[in-house]
C-alpha cells in the first residue's frame, strides 16, 4: 500500500535502477557498462588483484576475490566503485557473487561446490548447501530469480533460493561461461573464450547480443 502526501509519495515498493558492471582479472580493472550496447560508461582499477566475480542487489553492488594470497568480499559504491566495505572471507575457492533484489549468494569453487547465501549488511554467511556440482562458478539474480552457470557444462541452471535444489536447466548459453549477471528482468553473462559478453532472453537464455570486449571477463553483474 501506498501513501499518497501534498508534496510527494511514499511507498513499500523499491524503485529499480538497472545498472551493469564487469570485471577483469587480465587489467585488474571494473568497468560499468550500457546495459543496451555494452559500451564502457566508467572504468577504474579494482581494489585488489586478481577480481573473480562481481553482482549486486537492490541498489548494492559486491564484488569477490578469491586466491592464494587474498579471500575478501567487498561492496562498492555503485556510482564510484569505491570500497564502502570489505570483509575477510572464508571461501577459497574462485566463484561470483550476486543476487536478486533482497538477497545475496555466492559461489565457490571447492571440491564440494558449495553455494551460499549471504548476509548483504555483514557479508558473513548465513546459509551453506553443496550445489553437488564443483564448477558452477557464475551466479546471479534477476528481481527475484536466482541462477548460477557451469564453467565446463556450459550450462546455466536456475536454483531455489533456500535449497539450491535445480528447478531449470539450460543448456550452452556460451562458450565456457564464467559468469552470470542480471538486472530486473534481463540476463547477461561472460565467456574468456573470445572475451565476451552476451545478453540473453532471461526466460530462455537464448544469446540476443554478444560483443567481444578485449580483455577476459571474470565476471558480471547488475544492481537492481
Amino acid at each position: 500500500m501506498s501513501l499518497f502526501i501534498k508534496y510527494g509519495v511514499y511507498s513499500n515498493q523499491i524503485s529499480k535502477i538497472d545498472r551493469m558492471y564487469y570485471n577483469s582479472n587480465e587489467t585488474d580493472e571494473t568497468y560499468e557498462i550500457d546495459i543496451d550496447t555494452f559500451a564502457k560508461i566508467n572504468t577504474v582499477p579494482s581494489v585488489y588483484l586478481n577480481p573473480d566475480g562481481i553482482g549486486g542487489i537492490a541498489k548494492r553492488l559486491y564484488q569477490k576475490y578469491a586466491s592464494t594470497a587474498l579471500n575478501v568480499f567487498v561492496e562498492l559504491d555503485i556510482d564510484n566503485l569505491t570500497v564502502i566495505n570489505a570483509v575477510d572471507s572464508s571461501l577459497s575457492g574462485g566463484g561470483s557473487i550476486g543476487g536478486t533484489r533482497k538477497r545475496l549468494f555466492t559461489s565457490d569453487l571447492e571440491i564440494d561446490g558449495k553455494l551460499h547465501e549471504l548476509d548483504p549488511n555483514t557479508l558473513a554467511i548465513i546459509n551453506s548447501i553443496s550445489a553437488g556440482n564443483p564448477y558452477d562458478d557464475g551466479t546471479a539474480g534477476t528481481k527475484d530469480r536466482y541462477y548460477t552457470c557451469n564453467d565446463l557444462s556450459d550450462d546455466a541452471y536456475e536454483r531455489n533460493q533456500d535449497t539450491f535444489s535445480i528447478i531449470n536447466t539450460y543448456t550452452d548459453i556460451n562458450p565456457s561461461p564464467t559468469d552470470v549477471g542480471a538486472i530486473n528482468d534481463r540476463m547477461y553473462s561472460c565467456s574468456s573464450v573470445g572475451d565476451t559478453l552476451y545478453e540473453h532472453n532471461a526466460s530462455t537464455f537464448a544469446i540476443i547480443d554478444s560483443l567481444a570486449i578485449g580483455e577476459r571477463p571474470t565476471g558480471i553483474g547488475g544492481v537492481k
